[in-house]
């Protein structure tokens, strides 16, 4: 697997961000606006939005927003759903967004259209994992209550359902380009379902101490980060889908991994991360280094996406949402934008 690492010492790249209005990294003016969630309502998930420069994001308060942080804007904002909105996903097929919530619902959508297109019903606890397949056509959601369920997107109905015993779903991300979920689970195991054939998990991995909080994948090549405190757990794993073998663990967090992402660089990809410690850091996934680092200017992140150009999205503890792109070499992680929460 290619990656970005360097011969030379590795420097971490520490950024300190101005005050709210006339931030900036560098030279590089940060693009900021109210993001239209609410002060200290952590932003639980955040994907990249179904046109550029657009970000989709949802929160405690139950609030899905689309917003475009090239023009500062909000786009769209939805009170989806009334007990805390926990996963969402940008819908090709929508021109939308697909959310999930503690209120057990999958709701669909629409740019513009004030009420949700669908909802779907079948979960019976709060939904902690949703993965769109690449063609928008199919969901994969994953629940507390030990189920993982496929669900079509135009006739808006159940496709399927697997229930394993003691499988609290934690995260879920579709494997690119590919009819595989990848998902992660408080029984200490990775998971990876054939959402075409939803009987039984086509692979299981093990070795976890702290089970996985957040994950994504690309091409052969599954990440995830680990729950954890002072410095215990907290860390990044790599795995080989092929040979269903751990390649690389990444320590340097010092409380929970909360987002991950694989982001281009150079000609292969390096693995990011945030944390509640505050902090979002790029990896190199050859030698496990840490290559770049940006602490966060208000609390911890609380989730992560991969946007296009080599962007990473980061939702925050307390409201904000950054994004920050990967760039140079030796590479260094720049904040381009910062939508705030609403006093």
């Amino acid at each position: 697997m290619g990656g970005c690492g360097s011969k030379e010492p590795v420097a971490l790249h520490h950024v300190a961000l101005e005050q709210r209005g006339s931030a900036h990294v560098g030279v590089a003016a940060v693009a900021s606006f109210a993001n239209g969630h609410a002060r200290d309502e952590p932003v639980h998930a955040v994907a990249r939005g179904t046109r550029d420069g657009e970000w989709i994001s949802c929160s405690q308060a139950g609030v899905v927003v689309i917003a475009d942080w090239q023009q500062r804007r909000v786009v769209h904002a939805w009170q989806a759903h009334r007990k805390g909105a926990t996963r969402v996903v940008g819908a090709p097929r929508l021109d939308g967004a697909i959310s999930a919530g503690r209120d057990t619902l999958i709701k669909l959508w629409r740019r513009e259209e004030a009420e949700a297109k669908a909802e779907l019903k079948g979960h019976q606890l709060t939904i902690t994992g949703l993965a769109l397949s690449p063609d928008g056509s199919t969901i994969c959601s994953g629940s507390r209550d030990n189920s993982v369920r496929t669900w079509d997107v135009a006739a808006a109905r159940s496709v399927a359902m697997c229930e394993v015993s003691r499988n609290i779903v934690t995260c879920m991300a579709w494997v690119r380009d590919e009819p595989l979920v990848l998902q992660g689970s408080e029984d200490l195991r990775l998971r990876l379902w054939d959402p075409r054939a939803l009987s039984r998990p086509a692979a299981t991995m093990e070795g976890y101490v702290y089970f996985p909080l957040a994950c994504a994948a690309a091409g052969d090549y599954l990440l995830t980060g680990s729950n954890g405190f002072d410095g215990v757990g907290c860390e990044l794993r790599l795995w080989d889908r092929r040979t269903m073998k751990q390649l690389m663990e990444m320590r340097g967090h010092q409380h929970a991994v909360m987002g991950v992402a694989m982001v281009p660089c150079g000609e292969g990809l390096a693995a990011a991360s945030g944390s509640k410690d505050g902090e979002v850091r790029l990896w190199d996934v050859n030698s496990g280094t840490c290559i770049a680092q940006q602490v966060l200017p208000h609390g911890g992140a609380s989730s992560m996406s991969e946007g296009p150009n080599a962007e990473i999205y980061v939702g925050g503890t307390t409201g904000e949402v950054h994004v920050l792109r990967a760039e140079g070499m030796p590479r260094s992680l720049t904040t381009v934008a910062i939508g705030f929460p609403q006093d």
